[in-house]
């Protein structure tokens, strides 16, 4: 029996004209274990969860090109022997369904959630069951080739990890939207104050107040006026600095005080898109 090898990430581009899989991974040198090795090769798909069984992937998955679909989760749930840290699916078609989707991360505890020019054949894919069942998510990164409308994402998941403290440090919906309403983004706002003025008197672990918060929360309904006056009531509490206040786009930075983490906001609305 082969030994398993251990690897830091292994990239999987999907070639279907040929049906071949240009797997690329890198490892630790032997001589020196602070030195990556990079190394290829070209299998038939067919040979992809053969390949896969003998790695251990340590830290990330990256699929390009290819249909996530049963066959691809089933693959991936049997070669991977231990969770993984990121998964990043670029140029792919998703026909996972929204629960099948949400259980296959949760399974492998990914934390850091990529989707690049993805096709997805379930708008329910980016949703609130989705974190609801992954509350290890850190890092979300989602763009589409175009405006997406997601409607199963909700002010229930900002609620929630607003009342937890508990969000990712990261949230990049770009092209997506959802029912995300003005009222829960200045949930979240007034839950970074919460957690600021926590972390005077106890430090929060999860996040160190030296790092940033990135918060774009896509398409919401409404316009520029409705969000300002729902936030309005917290700009006591905080600093402010608007870099766009407009028909299309509200973004700031936000901080609590000089020891407190930035956080960068940025939505667009709706209404105006629709014009």
């Amino acid at each position: 029996m082969l030994a398993r090898k251990s690897v830091k990430g292994v990239h999987m581009r999907f070639e279907t004209s040929d049906e071949v899989c240009r797997v690329r991974y890198s490892e630790h040198s032997t001589s020196d274990p602070h030195s990556k090795v990079s190394k290829k090769s070209t299998i038939k798909l067919c040979q992809l969860d053969s390949a896969l069984r003998h790695l251990v992937i340590t830290e990330t998955v990256c699929i390009e090109g290819g249909l996530v679909g049963h066959l691809t989760r089933n693959t991936l749930q049997r070669s991977l022997k231990r969770h993984i840290n990121s998964l990043d699916l670029i140029n792919c078609t998703i026909s996972l369904g929204f629960e099948e989707f949400a259980n296959f991360l949760r399974r492998l505890r990914v934390r850091n959630v990529t989707l690049i020019d993805c096709t997805i054949e379930d708008v329910q894919l980016i949703g609130d069951p989705l974190f609801e069942i992954n509350k290890q998510i850190a890092f979300v990164d989602v763009q589409f080739p175009h405006l997406q409308h997601c409607p199963l994402l909700t002010d229930r998941t900002l609620k929630e990890w607003a009342d937890s403290l508990s969000w990712p440090q990261t949230i990049l919906l770009r092209t997506l939207h959802s029912n995300i309403t003005r009222q829960g983004v200045a949930t979240m706002i007034e839950s970074y104050i919460r957690w600021c003025k926590k972390q005077r008197a106890q430090p929060i672990p999860r996040l160190r107040s030296s790092q940033s918060l990135l918060w774009n929360f896509g398409t919401i309904d409404g316009d520029v006026k409705q969000l300002e006056n729902a936030i309005g009531k917290l700009k006591k509490c905080m600093k402010i600095t608007v870099i766009e206040a407009s028909e299309e786009q509200f973004a700031a930075i936000i901080r609590f005080d000089r020891s407190s983490p930035v956080l960068h906001l940025r939505t667009s609305f709706a209404s105006r898109k629709r014009k």
